[in-house]
């Protein structure tokens, strides 16, 4: 019978960020399992804890939606942050600048400089298209006021009143 492997807290969470991360690519548990070196056993008891755990943070359905794609956001973002990073580079130039007289070389000089590299802005974007698309989920931006038109392109007039009682605040004041 083959020894069981005894992972230590520190690699138990680091596997558990890792499921988390490949989980919400869309990786099945036996690719997950290939990858990490582990059990597909102990991917899937992980994934059930991490399941659990997702679900006490959420109230409604609508919540693990909005949790799961904030999830997906969030790892897109560091994948964008770490392509940005990647995208700086520094690049050693080197030039030779020889003098001729009468078909010989003479005195060669060589110089360097160093270009660094600002980075792709395109992964910036997709930082900004993140930031963006958590804000849109969270409802951190206020709400848009849409008038309702006709064919016409003039307002439509109201259909609805909507009465709010303000708590007998009205025969309070009466009283």
């Amino acid at each position: 019978m083959a020894k069981k492997r005894v992972r230590q807290p520190v690699q138990e969470e680091k596997d558990r960020r890792n499921i988390s991360r490949l989980y919400l690519q869309g990786v099945t548990q036996v690719e997950i399992a290939r990858e990490l070196k582990i059990s597909q056993p102990t991917v899937s008891r992980e994934l059930k804890l991490l399941q659990a755990e997702w679900r006490v943070e959420r109230v409604f359905d609508i919540n693990e939606a909005k949790q799961r794609e904030l999830a997906k956001i969030d790892n897109l973002e560091i994948e964008y942050w770490l392509a940005w990073k990647r995208s700086q580079t520094e690049t050693v130039i080197k030039t030779k600048k020889a003098t001729k007289i009468l078909d010989m070389v003479r005195d060669q000089e060589l110089s360097e400089r160093t270009e660094t590299s600002v980075g792709d802005a395109r992964f910036l974007n997709g930082v900004m298209d993140c930031i963006k698309q958590r804000c849109a989920i969270l409802g951190v931006e206020a709400p848009k006021k849409q008038e309702l038109t006709g064919k016409d392109g003039k307002p439509l007039p109201s259909l609805v009143n909507v009465y709010i009682p303000q708590n007998n605040r009205e025969n309070n004041a009466n009283a």
